[in-house]
């Protein structure tokens, strides 16, 4: 299963952070023709909506009976929830296929992004590699996979019920709420 998700402030309430999500079955992503297109569509729902992050993920064991995804949720990934109760809890531990920085998150993020970006007035996509990569694999490009691969600070933590409750030490001065740095 491939998961695209867009967060985003405008015409919201400072405390709300919105989000969209697709989900698409990985084989239609083997044409280069589908991946093209959902990059289009990715990169023009991050820029008009005025997106702050926006993500696109490989999750593994879920299932296309031809009308619909399903999985043993018990053994599925989830796809990654950058908020909880609409607050933005900070970006993903584990590094995403794609994703889009906003001109606030790519200063922090930039070293370390080893593959292919396309710059905008708005922000930055980024992916790794052409072909879609689950998490484990992209960990594997990493210069040492046992490291973080953005700061750890900038990062979510995990609750006890493995959700993203515990927020990033930091993220840009909009998206922070009194206990974070900016």
């Amino acid at each position: 299963m491939f998961s695209i998700g867009f967060d985003g402030l405008k015409g919201f309430a400072k405390d709300n952070t919105r989000s969209i999500s697709l989900m698409v079955d990985r084989k239609a992503l083997n044409d280069e023709r589908w991946r093209r297109g959902l990059q289009d569509l990715f990169t023009r729902v991050a820029r008009e909506s005025g997106c702050f992050f926006a993500s696109a993920e490989v999750a593994r064991r879920w299932s296309w009976n031809g009308r619909s995804l399903s999985a043993n949720l018990s053994l599925a990934e989830p796809a990654f929830s950058c908020h909880f109760s609409g607050i933005w809890r900070g970006l993903p531990p584990y590094p995403q296929w794609w994703n889009w920085f906003s001109t606030e998150y790519l200063a922090g993020v930039e070293p370390y992004l080893l593959g292919e970006t396309e710059h905008y007035e708005e922000g930055t996509f980024y992916s790794w590699s052409p072909e879609p990569l689950d998490r484990d694999e992209l960990t594997k490009r990493l210069p040492d996979p046992t490291k973080p691969w953005i700061p750890e600070e900038l990062s979510y933590g995990l609750d006890e019920y493995r959700r993203p409750g515990i927020p990033a030490q930091k993220m840009p001065p909009k998206l922070r709420h009194d206990t974070q740095e900016p």
